[in-house]
């Protein structure tokens, strides 16, 4: 299984870290603000990526304010410069 992220996938990454950081939690819908998408389905698809490549967990009824970033990927934060709480 290939677990190195994709450009989109890194950014959608870092900015998730970044609201966790802040102690938000990350919805779809902001997602797709922040990044320009029309349609809910390009950031469902790439948090089904980062859940298969272990670096979140989402509830199995994926709730918004489901993600959860797997700890030992937060090496990845930090080095985006991104704190975690």
């Amino acid at each position: 299984m290939n677990d190195k992220l994709t450009e989109t996938q890194a950014n959608v990454f870092a900015f998730i870290c970044e609201r966790r950081s802040a102690g938000d939690n990350c919805t779809i819908r902001e997602i797709c603000a922040e990044f320009g998408y029309r349609s809910p389905n390009a950031p469902t698809q790439i948090l089904d990526a980062l859940e298969r490549k272990g670096r979140i967990k989402r509830l199995r009824d994926r709730r918004s304010g489901t993600i959860r970033i797997v700890g030992q990927v937060c090496e990845f934060c930090r080095g985006l410069g991104v704190k975690l709480k």
